[in-house]
């Protein structure tokens, strides 16, 4: 009974895990939902998994999108 209840608690930890192929555009990494509509990564992510976003900015997209602007 007990073991019971622990497999269900693990099952249902992994019941929402991506596996396959995912279709994603190499320009703008949108997500391929059907033939016709793509969406955001990280919305099609956190409809199919636990998971959350956090956003930042590496290093070099802060150069390449900042420094410029730094500079004046």
């Amino acid at each position: 009974m007990q073991r019971n209840h622990e497999l269900e608690q693990a099952l249902s930890k992994v019941s929402k895990v991506l596996e396959g192929i995912i279709p994603v555009c190499m320009y703008c990494k949108k997500v391929r939902k059907d033939e016709k509509s793509w969406q955001q990564m990280e919305s099609y992510i956190s409809q199919h998994t636990e998971a959350q976003f956090s956003h930042g900015i590496c290093p070099s997209c802060f150069d390449d999108n900042f420094s410029d602007k730094r500079a004046k």
